[in-house]
């Protein structure tokens, strides 16, 4: 999925149900239910997938990623939406703008 604009603050992030996670030396490993395929994410992207536990807004995870990362919110945006996407196109999350 590729985002054609930027998210709203407001869109909610959510996990797709039937997923599969574990943390393996450091790096959290899903394996998707619909396909059986693993997909592995490094340090910031498993806080990502962890936060994502509960549903949230664009805005909250934004806020507490930046806090945590010591990043400007820009930077963190940028950054957050383009993994977001990533998730988003393997149908690992739903992203509700």
């Amino acid at each position: 999925m590729t985002l054609n604009r930027p998210l709203s603050d407001g869109a909610i992030i959510a996990r797709v149900e039937g997923h599969a996670s574990a943390l393996i030396d450091g790096e959290t490993v899903i394996m998707s239910g619909d396909t059986g395929r693993f997909h592995v994410v490094a340090a910031t992207g498993a806080s990502i997938w962890e936060r994502l536990a509960t549903p949230k807004t664009v805005e909250q995870l934004i806020t507490e990623l930046a806090a945590d990362f010591d990043v400007s919110l820009v930077k963190c945006r940028e950054e957050v939406e383009v993994f977001l996407a990533s998730l988003a196109e393997r149908n690992l999350v739903t992203i509700n703008d």
